[in-house]
C-alpha cells in the first residue's frame, strides 16, 4: 500500500481529515503509524517480560514452555521439503498459539481502537497551528522566512495565492490573503468581525514590501493593519448572500468561513471534477458507497481517476445552477428556484413545458465541505427525474455566471449545464 492509498483509508468515516490536504493526510498517517509502532512494541515486550517473569517465577509454567518447545522441535525434526514444513507449521499452532496470542492479541487491539482516536488527535492539533496556503500546497511549520520565499514565489506567478489562517481569530480576523497585481504591486486582503460576521476588506496595489510586512505582523505578532479607506469587499453571514456581488467563500483551515474575494481571478476558467464521466438517470442513491461504485464502473477512465473521497470544495454550503425542462413552478424542490423567473411567463411555454435555467442549494454532511463523491452524488439525486432532455451527460463542473452570482461560480462542462457557486 502506498502513502497515499494508506491516508486515503485511513482518512474514511474522520470528520477531522475530510477537509485536510493530500500531503496533510499523508504526514498525519506518518506520525500516528510512527506512534501505532511505538505502542505495539512497548507492549509486546512487556508481554515478553512478563512470560519471561512467569517462566523464571513459577516452575509449572515454566515445564509448559519446555514442553511447547520440545513439541515443536520433534514436529519439525528430519522436515526438508517445502510441503513438509507447512504441514508441520500448522501441527504446531496448538503449542505455538497459547504462547504467542498473549502478545498479538493486545498489540491488535491497541491498533484496532486506538488508530482513530489517534487520527483525531493528529488532525485536531493541526487546526491549532497557522496554516500558510498557496494553491501549490498547504504548510503548517513555517516561520517568517518561509513568507518572504512565498512572496518571491507569488511575484514570479510560480503560485497564484498566498493565504494565512490562524489558528484563533486575530483581532477578531480569520484570514489574510494577498494575490499578485503586476511588477512589484499585490492585492491585500483580510477579514475582519463586523456586521455579525466577517466583513473582507482589500486594498490594491500595495508593494510587496507592504505586504509582507503586514503578513509577518500578522503572524508573529497577532496584529492586522488598519483598514480605514479600504475597500469593503464582501460580508459573510452564517450562509452566503446570493443577493451580493461578493465572492463565493473561502474555507480556512481553522474551518472557520472566509472568502475568496481575489481568487475568482485565477478560477474563473477553472473546473471541477472534469475528468469523470457520468450520465443523470431517474434513480436516486442513498448509499454513498454503492454510487461510487457505479462510478467508478461507468467508464473505463473513471477506474483510474475517480477518487471519491478527496475534498472537491471547502465550503458547507455551494449552489449549483442547471437547466432543466419544467411543465411549471410546482415541479421545482424546496432547495430550488429558477434563475430567471421571466422563463415561466407563459408565453416562452413550448409544448406544455418551460425550458429553465434552476438554481440549487447543496448542503455538505459535515457542513464544512463537500468530498468528490458526497458533491456528485448530491448533484446526481438533485437531477434525478428532471427532463434534461437529451442533455444528460456529465463531464465536469466549471464556472458560470448567473444573476445569483455575477461574479460566477463553478458550473458543469457537460450537456446539463449545471453551475455550481460555492
Amino acid at each position: 500500500m502506498t502513502k497515499e492509498e494508506r491516508a486515503e483509508k485511513w482518512s474514511r468515516g474522520i470528520p477531522e481529515m475530510e477537509c485536510l490536504t493530500q500531503q496533510e493526510k499523508e504526514e498525519i498517517c506518518r506520525r500516528v503509524t510512527f506512534q501505532l509502532l511505538v505502542l505495539t512494541g512497548i507492549l509486546a515486550g512487556a508481554a515478553l517480560c512478563c512470560l519471561s517473569f512467569l517462566s523464571l517465577e513459577d516452575p509449572a509454567f515454566f515445564d509448559v514452555l519446555n514442553h511447547s518447545a520440545d513439541k515443536v522441535n520433534e514436529i519439525h525434526k528430519n522436515v526438508h521439503s517445502m510441503a513438509k514444513r507447512q504441514g508441520a507449521a500448522v501441527m504446531s499452532l496448538p503449542y505455538v498459539l497459547p504462547l504467542v496470542l498473549p502478545i498479538v492479541v493486545p498489540v491488535l487491539a491497541v491498533v484496532y481502537f486506538l488508530k482513530k482516536p489517534l487520527l483525531r488527535r493528529e488532525a485536531g492539533k493541526l487546526s491549532q497551528r497557522w496554516r500558510l496556503e498557496t494553491d501549490v500546497n498547504t504548510t503548517v511549520q513555517f516561520a517568517s522566512e518561509d513568507i518572504k520565499k512565498t512572496m518571491e514565489l507569488l511575484q514570479k506567478d510560480d503560485v497564484q495565492y498566498l493565504i494565512l489562517t490562524p489558528p484563533a481569530p486575530v483581532m477578531g480576523s480569520l484570514f489574510m490573503q494577498t494575490a499578485h497585481d503586476e511588477g512589484n504591486l499585490f492585492t491585500l486582503e483580510i477579514s475582519k468581525a463586523e456586521e455579525g460576521g466577517s466583513v473582507i476588506y482589500g486594498k490594491e496595489r500595495q508593494t510587496g514590501e507592504q505586504v509582507l510586512y503586514a503578513l509577518q505582523n500578522y503572524r508573529n505578532r497577532n496584529i492586522i493593519p488598519d483598514t480605514s479607506g479600504w475597500e469593503k469587499l464582501y460580508t459573510l453571514k452564517d450562509t452566503p448572500d446570493k443577493g451580493n456581488s461578493g465572492e463565493p467563500a473561502h474555507t480556512p483551515a481553522s474551518g472557520q468561513d472566509g472568502a475568496d474575494t481575489f481568487l475568482h481571478k485565477f478560477r474563473e476558467e477553472g473546473e471541477l471534477l472534469n475528468y469523470i464521466y457520468w450520465a443523470f438517470d431517474e434513480k436516486p442513491y442513498t448509499s454513498p458507497a454503492a454510487f461510487s461504485e457505479d462510478v467508478k464502473n461507468y467508464i473505463e477512465d473513471n477506474r483510474k481517476n475517480w477518487k471519491p473521497e478527496e475534498t472537491a470544495v471547502k465550503a458547507g454550503k455551494v449552489y449549483i445552477v442547471y437547466e432543466a425542462f419544467l411543465s411549471g413552478r410546482e415541479e421545482l424542490l424546496a432547495n430550488e428556484m429558477v434563475v430567471d423567473e421571466s422563463d415561466l411567463d407563459e408565453e416562452n411555454r413550448i409544448d406544455g413545458l418551460f425550458q429553465t435555467d434552476i438554481e440549487a442549494l447543496l448542503s455538505a454532511n459535515n457542513g464544512r465541505c463537500f468530498t468528490s463523491g458526497e458533491l456528485l452524488m448530491k448533484v446526481h439525486n438533485q437531477l434525478a427525474g428532471k427532463d434534461l432532455g437529451d442533455h444528460y451527460f456529465f463531464e465536469g463542473l466549471e464556472r458560470v455566471e448567473t444573476e445569483a452570482f455575477p461574479t460566477g461560480g463553478f458550473g458543469s462542462a457537460h450537456e446539463t449545464h449545471a453551475g455550481m457557486s460555492d
